[in-house]
């Protein structure tokens, strides 16, 4: 509930009928004002009473589209309705059971049943599922392309820091002379240690930059592949914009981090060169 009251025992199919309707609905059909007090009608039935505004919620997956939705108390569900529903779809309930002390909640299937044999022994209870495994079977899609995600992510990682690496070992080897001359005038092994880790941080601060850029210039294909219809790609493009400054700082900082990790041998191996050697190196 972000708003209003929430359906009780007094709204009966005699009280008015009233209604909760989810955030999309509220900023679609009234984008200017509080919902509250306002009516809205289902199938041409009679006006509902707004009196409560709830948060947008996933009905089955995490894949579905939020869509304008409206809640109706079972009560004010007229019995032709109801057969309707009953006829087309399979009815779901979901129990919030009672934790006592540390001991998990009991086990209430058996009730359950019970209770609903007892008020009508033709209506079959079948698949009690806890709603941790309903939710753990609803992300294991998500899980798992997260984690190939991460792991493509790692291993390009690997990859930059072996070819930084790569790159300062041979920008040292083939600056030895230099290096060697620069330590024969004066210049302090800390100083040597300092130009060649500012020299890899400098190439990865380039490449953070240009890719920093391209994300951004690919922000409006990626929400295109993963919103399926114009009326969400706007609400898609902004979850990847309010993503992707987290990502990007993340992932620039590891940059960073990695890059230093990669430059400190070179960068030690060229403060520990003797100027005489070096002089000396073709």
């Amino acid at each position: 509930m972000l708003a209003g009251v929430d359906v009780s025992d007094a709204d009966t199919a005699t009280s008015q009928p009233v209604a909760l309707i989810n955030e999309f609905a509220a900023r679609r059909w009234f984008p200017s004002r509080s919902p509250i007090g306002e009516y809205v009608i289902m199938g041409g039935g009679k006006p509902r009473r707004v009196i409560g505004l709830v948060a947008n919620v996933h009905g089955s997956s995490l894949t579905d589209v939020i869509a304008p939705t409206i809640y109706v108390p079972y009560a004010q569900v007229d019995d032709e309705s109801m057969k309707t529903i009953n006829g087309w779809f399979a009815t779901t309930f979901v129990l919030r059971t009672v934790e006592r002390g540390n001991s998990p909640a009991p086990e209430i299937a058996t009730a359950v049943s019970a209770a609903v044999t007892a008020v009508d022994p033709e209506v079959p209870v079948s698949k009690f599922v806890p709603m941790q495994s309903f939710i753990d079977d609803n992300i294991a899609a998500p899980r798992f392309f997260s984690w190939l995600a991460g792991g493509f992510a790692g291993f390009a990682l690997l990859l930059t820091l072996i070819g930084l690496f790569g790159l300062l070992s041979y920008q040292v080897t083939s600056r030895t002379r230099e290096l060697g001359v620069r330590m024969a005038l004066g210049a302090q092994r800390h100083q040597i240690l300092s130009m060649v880790l500012k020299n890899g941080i400098m190439l990865t601060a380039i490449g953070l930059v240009f890719g920093s850029v391209g994300s951004c210039a690919l922000r409006s294909v990626i929400a295109a592949l993963v919103s399926n219809t114009v009326g969400t790609r706007a609400t898609a493009t902004a979850s990847l914009l309010g993503a992707q400054t987290v990502s990007v700082s993340i992932a620039g900082a590891a940059m960073l981090v990695s890059a230093m990790v990669a430059s400190l041998i070179p960068a030690r191996r060229a403060a520990t060169l003797e100027p005489t050697k070096a002089l000396r190196a073709e």
